[in-house]
């Protein structure tokens, strides 16, 4: 590997990934500062600025001392799930009862931040538990005391395209606005002979097999809403033929969000989808103008025009945690001014005067959710002049989020080896100059939608129609493991006759 290509992969190691070196810097505060519990997917920057940002503003704006503890066990969906056995747990054993409000200190954590609103209202809705052999449902989260005046303040109307930015019960309350697009390797593309994307059709292009860096949408909350955006704006046929022949292209399926802008920017993939903040600043970070070169840039960010999903990044309050009146705070601190400049503003140095406006140290490129943060002379000072609000896509989902998972697993992860075998096997079919008849014989083993079974035996096609049950089948745990093996033997057994048939 050449010496500036290990430059560039240490680099984006040190922005992007987590680094462990990373500690506050600064003043501390004291020994018996109030403390505050957080459970978060987000990165060591993001903790860093929202930390020291928190401990700012509770000594400028209330007097007190307070300091965040971190708890980072994983992606966004492993730390619903670590909460949800938690909670159970916590039910079955007499500590919490389904009936009241669990007191402070009943559970360990006071906060959750990050991650998308599917999880979130997945917390608010809560798991169940059983007690004395009935199945009983008990919240995760809990309502934040804001009052409607200061909601309307911050959020203005209560949607960005069709997605919500609170929720009416309060149990979740947005604090930044996430997109979702193409990040793409200029180089690598132009050596297919692939023009820079435009659409999530574009990457379906088979000469772009082996090329793309994608993730697993199981442990990625940010990815699975990515492919859900997807199937919204496409519709469940074309959308999830969109998104079979994308993961034709796969190179990989990764359990991180992050290392597929790692593998891009380095050119170790030519194009995959990514989070807004991490496509903006990568491609900011290899462009020509910040090396002081003239010529292309590396890299390009794109997110197709009219099929961008714009979804809040929430903080829910945790049902009997340690300090809930603490926890209040933070959820006042992160929809302010001062909390929504940390997301985008230029850092102000770590002697920056009391009430200065944005992060410490490290820059987030990440979008405010307060309306007022838009308004031209705050605006004025963001570094990613990037209005969500105007770019929305109006495509209201479709509520397929729930077997996106399931299907990615058995149908293009599991199954990867046999599903670039027949996608090859089609490619070389088409190259070979085969009849529109065969590929279109080809294409129906390929794009193949399963035939869900039911345990009595009862069988249908999985369709928008069937959705609902199928996905009420899959949701029991016993079932799941079942159905897994079922959907994996269905599919690559489809895609191996579609390879033969295309190699015949």
């Amino acid at each position: 590997m050449r010496l500036s290509a290990l430059f560039i992969v240490a680099a984006l190691a040190a922005l992007v990934a987590l680094p462990v070196v990373l500690r506050p810097v600064g003043e501390s505060p004291s020994a018996d500062s109030e403390r505050l519990v957080v459970i978060t997917p987000h990165n060591e920057q993001i903790r860093h600025e929202l930390g020291r940002g928190f401990t700012r503003w509770m000594r400028e704006t209330l007097g007190r001392d307070a300091v965040i503890e971190w708890r980072t066990p994983g992606g966004t969906s492993d730390i619903r799930k670590l909460l949800e056995s938690q909670y159970a747990a916590a039910v079955e054993r007499g500590r919490i009862s389904p009936d009241t409000q669990p007191p402070p200190g009943t559970m360990p954590y006071d906060i959750i931040i990050g991650g998308g609103t599917f999880e979130h209202s997945r917390l608010a809705r809560g798991v169940e538990a059983t007690i004395a052999g009935e199945r009983v449902r008990v919240p995760l989260s809990t309502p934040a005391d804001i009052d409607t005046h200061t909601l309307e303040e911050v959020f203005g109307e209560n949607r960005v395209g069709p997605s919500r930015l609170y929720d009416p019960d309060r149990r979740w309350l947005g604090t930044t606005l996430s997109s979702f697009g193409i990040l793409y390797n200029v180089e690598r593309l132009a050596e297919r002979g692939v023009a820079p994307p435009e659409s999530w059709k574009d990457l379906t292009d088979p000469r772009l097999t082996g090329w793309l860096a994608l993730a697993d949408p199981r442990q990625s909350g940010s990815v699975a809403t990515t492919y859900e955006s997807i199937l919204d704006a496409h519709g469940w046929d074309d959308g999830w033929r969109i998104l079979r022949a994308m993961s034709a292209n796969a190179r990989y399926f990764s359990s991180s969000a992050t290392l597929p802008v790692l593998d891009i920017s380095s050119g170790e993939a030519a194009a995959g989808l990514c989070i807004d903040f991490y496509g903006r600043f990568q491609a900011q970070v290899l462009s020509s103008s910040s090396k002081g070169r003239a010529g292309p840039d590396r890299l390009g960010y794109v997110e197709p025009a009219g099929q961008t999903r714009i979804d809040p990044d929430p903080v829910s309050i945790l049902a009997g945690g340690p300090n809930p009146e603490l926890a209040l705070r933070f959820v006042e601190f992160i929809i302010s001014e001062f909390g929504q400049a940390i997301w985008q503003y230029p850092a102000v140095g770590l002697d920056a005067p009391a009430g200065a406006l944005g992060p410490e140290k490290y820059e987030l490129r990440r979008l405010p959710i307060r309306r007022s943060m838009y308004e031209p002379d705050m605006f004025a000072r963001f570094i990613d002049r990037v209005d969500p609000y105007s770019v929305a896509s109006d495509a209201p989902p479709r509520g397929w989020r729930g077997l996106i998972g399931p299907i990615f697993g058995a149908g293009m992860i599991d199954t990867h080896i046999e599903l670039v075998a027949a996608w090859r096997a089609r490619r070389d079919a088409v190259e070979r100059g085969a009849s529109a008849e065969l590929i279109a014989r080809i294409d129906a083993l390929l794009f193949a939608v399963p035939e869900h079974v039911f345990a009595d035996g009862r069988r249908v096609t999985l369709t928008p129609e069937t959705y609902a049950e199928v996905a009420a089948d899959w949701s029991d745990r016993e079932r799941a493991a079942d159905l897994a093996i079922e959907y994996t033997r269905f599919f690559a057994a489809k895609y191996r006759e579609a390879a033969r048939l295309a190699g015949d």
